[in-house]
């Protein structure tokens, strides 16, 4: 009987209830750095290097995102370099078979702040009618900050497809990266 009570009365203790406190802040403590700093955060940019033939490197960016209708878009925005220097920046947009058709006039870029690109088309490249790609060398050159920025999809009806900062901000890191 002496070592129940013994036993119960330790349990409840002020020395053991502070040990108790204590793991339990500590427990608490780990769970968050490890929620802070255990995963990669959504701004961390996925960027990708492509050797190809000769002295040409490919820089790319690759997302998927959803348009006005929910109707998925995988997005590819790359940088063609050729000995060291810029040969291309551009932004292909991809829909799947059976999706919207995009006509091959220029893609309108803009910000909630009301700045307005047009992007043209880059010809030389065939791709199918679900797909374009742009040339978007003077938009990242006058694209300040990190804005979200909102593509309107040359289609037979116009799509608007809202690409988020933290996409922004990769796109700005392919621009910026050197063979």
């Amino acid at each position: 009987m002496s070592r129940i009570r013994t036993g119960f009365y330790y349990r409840f203790s002020p020395a053991h209830l502070d040990k108790q406190r204590c793991r339990v802040w500590l427990c608490g403590w780990l769970a968050i750095a490890l929620l802070l700093f255990g995963s990669p955060s959504a701004a961390s940019a996925s960027t990708h290097r492509y050797s190809e033939a000769g002295d040409r490197v490919l820089w790319r960016s690759l997302q998927t995102l959803r348009d006005e209708h929910q109707t998925a878009w995988q997005i590819v925005f790359y940088k063609r370099m050729k000995a060291g220097e810029t040969d291309s920046l551009n932004l292909r947009l991809v829909g799947f078979p059976g999706g919207a058709e995009l006509t091959r006039q220029p893609l309108t870029i803009s910000t909630r702040d009301g700045q307005t690109w047009t992007a043209f088309p880059v010809t030389d490249t065939p791709l199918p009618n679900t797909a374009g790609e742009y040339d978007l060398r003077p938009v990242m050159f006058e694209l300040n900050g990190n804005p979200a920025i909102e593509l309107y999809l040359p289609t037979a009806e116009p799509l608007k497809l809202t690409v988020p900062p933290f996409v922004i901000q990769e796109w700005k890191t392919v621009a910026q990266k050197a063979s």
